[in-house]
C-alpha cells in the first residue's frame, strides 16, 4: 500500500480494533467480578461455600461486632467492610487470609484503634482504606509501616 492516507488510516483502524479488545476483555473480568460465582455481600451464603469466597462486600450492613468468620474464607482477595459499627477489630485472624490484597475499613466511625501487628500478618495487601474514620492520632501512620507493599489511603 503506497497511499500514506490510507496507511494511517489502515494502523487508526487496527489499533482501535485492538483497544476494543483490551477493554471488551476489562470488562469481561469485572463482570466475572461482580457477578461470578465468587462475589458475596452475605456472610449467610459466604459461610456455605467459605473456599469459593473471593470478594466479600458487607457494605452498610450495620454490623456491630466485626464477623470473625471472615477468617474461614482462605482465599478471600477483596473484603470491602465500610460504614458498619464496631468500635474495634480483631488482632488475631488476619494470619490466615493469605491472599488478601485489598481491605476496605473506611467509614466505621467508632474505629478509632486498629491491631497492627494483625494487619501486618496480611503479607499480600496491595490496598488499605481507611477514608472516613476517627483513627486516633498515627494510627494510619503505624499501620503504614506494618504493611510497605500495601498503599494505605486516608483521604
Amino acid at each position: 500500500m503506497k497511499n500514506p492516507f490510507l496507511q494511517t488510516m489502515l494502523i487508526m483502524l487496527l489499533t482501535m480494533v485492538g483497544t476494543g479488545t483490551i477493554i471488551a476483555q476489562n470488562q469481561v473480568d469485572l463482570d466475572d467480578k461482580m457477578f461470578g460465582g465468587n462475589w458475596f455481600d452475605s456472610m449467610d451464603e459466604a459461610k456455605q461455600k467459605p473456599n469459593e469466597v473471593f470478594y466479600l462486600d458487607l457494605s452498610l450492613q450495620k454490623l456491630k461486632t466485626f464477623p470473625v468468620e471472615i477468617f474461614n474464607f482462605p482465599n478471600l482477595k477483596e473484603l470491602h467492610l465500610p460504614f458498619n459499627y464496631w468500635s474495634s477489630i480483631p488482632a488475631t485472624g488476619w494470619e490466615k487470609l493469605t491472599k488478601l490484597e485489598l481491605l476496605d475499613l473506611s467509614g466505621n466511625y467508632y474505629l478509632n484503634k486498629l491491631p497492627i501487628d494483625g494487619l501486618a500478618q496480611l503479607k499480600a495487601l496491595r490496598t488499605l482504606l481507611l477514608k472516613d474514620n476517627k483513627l486516633n492520632a498515627g494510627e494510619a501512620d503505624k499501620v503504614a509501616k506494618a504493611l510497605p507493599n500495601a498503599k494505605v489511603e486516608t483521604k
